[in-house]
């Protein structure tokens, strides 16, 4: 049965490691968690990831410090995305682990497991799901900086003490590259979703920083990150 979708719980939707619903307990307790269609959106990795940089994960050396956000405005893609409830006083907690983006809400088209499974492509999946519920869902995406400091912060020391003293510069970068063990992540996460049409939609669907290059050719020419164990 779902939860009542009134004041008691809100609907969230994930792109990232919350396609993970492990990585999704984490941080709330989901419920009803399953697959969605988000039409109009695609994924960059521009964001500077200071939970890698603090855990380890990340390589300034290398750039490899991204974590990915999403953006509107691409009326021709279609993401296969995470959707599940969160009882409402949990919000704040999801709002702190996203707590370098920004927030809106989103329609997005429930699909059922049965045909997640029996769908042989992404068109077949869109097709077979036409008539499904839509909800609105709270989603995270792409921030900038100077609105970041002067929203979430109320100084300078305030900013220092959760961000600069893990990194300095610009949080939001066209010259980065995904945190490998992070990207992994996303890319197993996509699989334990859609199967082979979840992992395809991520890799067509998800960019590098520069906006050129989908994380598919990324992995391509890179095909290391996808063998290493951690």
């Amino acid at each position: 049965a779902l939860a009542s979708s009134g004041g008691d719980y809100i609907w969230i939707i994930g792109y990232g490691s919350l396609m993970s619903e492990a990585s999704a307990r984490r941080t709330v307790q989901p419920v009803n968690f399953g697959v969605a269609i988000l039409k109009g959106w695609r994924r960059h990795f521009n964001l500077v990831s200071i939970t890698n940089l603090k855990n380890g994960a990340a390589s300034l050396q290398t750039k490899e410090i991204a974590a990915v956000s999403s953006r509107p405005g691409y009326p021709d893609s279609t993401m296969l995305v995470s959707l599940f409830q969160i009882p409402a006083n949990e919000e704040g907690a999801y709002r702190k682990r996203e707590g370098r983006y920004q927030y809106t809400k989103v329609s997005v088209t429930r699909v059922e497991d049965v045909d997640v499974k029996r769908a042989q492509n992404l068109p077949e999946l869109v097709n077979l799901s036409k008539d499904s519920e839509v909800v609105e869902a709270v989603m995270c995406y792409e921030f900038n900086d100077e609105d970041f400091r002067k929203q979430r912060f109320k100084t300078h020391e305030d900013y220092m003490k959760t961000v600069g003293k893990y990194y300095e510069g610009l949080l939001w970068r066209k010259d980065i590259f995904p945190v490998r063990r992070y990207l992994r992540l996303c890319v197993n996460a996509a699989r334990d979703l859609g199967g082979q049409i979840g992992v395809q939609n991520f890799l067509e669907t998800s960019y590098l920083a520069n906006e050129e290059q989908t994380i598919g050719a990324y992995l391509f020419r890179n095909p290391s990150i996808m063998e290493e164990d951690n």
